[in-house]
């Protein structure tokens, strides 16, 4: 292979573009960059005694990048021949090994026959483009957001299969396209995340607990800003619902608080009502009605909501001065009436002393006349204080009653005696009761026994004679049971008599 000519490196063959020089191969095997207006280019490196493409490294050469046969560059030979990446036609156009059933791509063209030099130049460029790759890598690895180089992965995937190099594409964008797959699962992560937060926000968007749920979505806002980038495609999408579900909040809360300043409103107004109410029921003296009147008029207020903060204090203030009002006055009417009941009391216990003293009396009937003046004058006192108003009735009706219940006890011994007699006339009468239905009973035997006999007399002898003798006898005691009968008739109704007294 010739490699020893001075030769420049065309970007594309002649007859396809005005032409254009990329690059320059020396004698001494070097390859450059073009030659620019001050001097030669920048070496890129050299073709070694073994035809063996090497990068520069520092001042000295660097590793073996590719392998020159014939008019071909192929890696580097290993353990079995190294791939073929491109060559050099017979018009001396460099061209990329494609692949079966393609035509293999054009990158460059090779003039004063140094093919040599023109593939290795590809190669070299092909080496800058591994460098990209581990440049890239190593900014991705040490990045904290990866997915800030997910353009420049995808940007080197689409120039590199049409980079103007020779090397191994499969496996450069092999490389890549993990590369891509490493930030894309930090792609999808924060896509998941985003979707999480997103779900937060629809969750806090349809709360009512207005506080909290602010809180919670400018956290998740915070949040939102350190997560990093999502596919471009996702990205404003995500961003709408993000949006739509924090509007929604926003939007339901802006309602929320111009309909809870419209109620304050409505409320001020009854309110309102409910301080002039108050103000005009200061100045009465139903007491009872009036007291209960404000306590209703106190729930009512308990019942509306706030009003504007600014004139809720004093709406309060002029509520209970009124209250205040009213009930000043009740304290001194009160306090009056607390005299007055005073003076009743020891009026009434007055009244109770005359009343225990009436009590050992032994003429029941004045005591019992005397306690009903008593009662009747009672009647005419007014209150007493009522801590005291049960103890002190209570007394004066144990009194009276005491006085009624010795005037009782006098006449039911009177009527107890009275019972006395009628139960013993009673049970004098139950006996001769008995007695004549034991007697009847004995008779009915008798009668029973004679008519046997009768029944069972043999005709002849004297049977005629004892049947009219036993008839005869059988009509007297049944005369004598009807009398009998009669007699119990008397005594059941008399001692029926006696029981209804009873």
């Amino acid at each position: 292979m010739s490699n020893d000519k001075e030769t420049d490196i065309h970007r594309e063959p002649r007859f396809l573009t005005p032409d254009q020089v990329v690059g320059h191969g020396g004698s001494d095997r070097t390859i450059r960059k073009r030659d620019g207006w001050f001097g030669k280019g920048e070496e890129l490196g050299s073709i070694d005694k073994y035809d063996r493409v090497r990068g520069k490294d520092g001042l000295f050469r660097g590793e073996v990048v590719g392998q020159l046969k014939d008019r071909s560059a192929h890696s580097v030979d290993g353990m079995f021949p190294g791939e073929e990446w491109g060559y050099v036609d017979k018009n001396g156009v460099v061209r990329v090994k494609t692949g079966f059933m393609q035509v293999d791509r054009e990158i460059g063209e090779v003039r004063n026959g140094n093919v040599g030099a023109a593939l290795a130049y590809f190669v070299l460029q092909f080496q800058q483009l591994e460098k990209q790759y581990d440049q890239l890598r190593s900014d991705i690895r040490a990045a904290s957001d990866k997915t800030q180089y997910l353009g420049k992965v995808r940007h080197m995937l689409d120039y590199v299969p049409k980079a103007r190099a020779l090397g191994d594409y499969d496996g450069l964008i092999h490389r890549l396209k993990q590369l891509e797959s490493e930030v894309l699962d930090v792609v999808r992560q924060n896509y998941n995340e985003k979707c999480k937060v997103i779900d937060l926000v629809q969750h806090y968007a349809g709360s009512s607990e207005w506080k909290t749920a602010k809180e919670q979505i400018d956290q998740l806002h915070e949040k939102w800003k350190t997560i990093g980038r999502v596919e471009k495609a996702d990205a404003d999408e995500l961003w709408r619902r993000f949006q739509e579900a924090t509007q929604k909040f926003y939007s339901r809360r802006k309602e929320h608080f111009d309909r809870q300043e419209r109620e304050r409103q409505q409320n001020l107004s009854k309110k309102q009502e409910i301080v002039a109410s108050a103000q005009r029921l200061s100045t009465s003296s139903d007491w009872k009605a009036t007291g209960e009147e404000y306590h209703r008029l106190l729930e009512h207020w308990k019942t509306i909501g706030p009003v504007p903060k600014d004139q809720a204090d004093e709406l309060w203030n002029r509520f209970q001065a009124a209250q205040d009002q009213f009930r000043n006055r009740r304290q001194a009417y009160f306090d009056a009436v607390n005299r007055e009941e005073q003076s009743n009391l020891q009026a009434k216990r007055q009244l109770i002393s005359r009343a225990q003293q009436l009590t050992h009396s032994t003429d029941h009937r004045g005591a019992k006349q005397e306690v009903k003046e008593l009662q009747s004058e009672w009647k005419t006192i007014g209150h007493v204080p009522r801590s005291e108003s049960d103890t002190i009735w209570n007394q004066f009706r144990e009194a009276c009653d005491t006085i009624y219940e010795n005037a009782n006890a006098a006449h039911e011994q009177q009527q107890e005696e009275w019972r006395s007699r009628q139960r013993e006339a009673r049970d004098r009468k139950s006996e001769q009761l008995e007695r004549l239905e034991e007697s009847i009973a004995h008779d009915e035997e008798n009668i029973s026994r004679w008519e046997s006999t009768i029944d069972n007399l043999n005709p002849g002898g004297r049977a005629d004679e004892i049947r009219d003798s036993l008839e005869s006898k059988i009509s007297d005691v049944r005369d004598k049971i009807r009398s009998k009968e009669d007699k119990c008739s008397e005594l059941r109704s008399a001692i029926r008599d006696i029981e209804s007294r009873l």
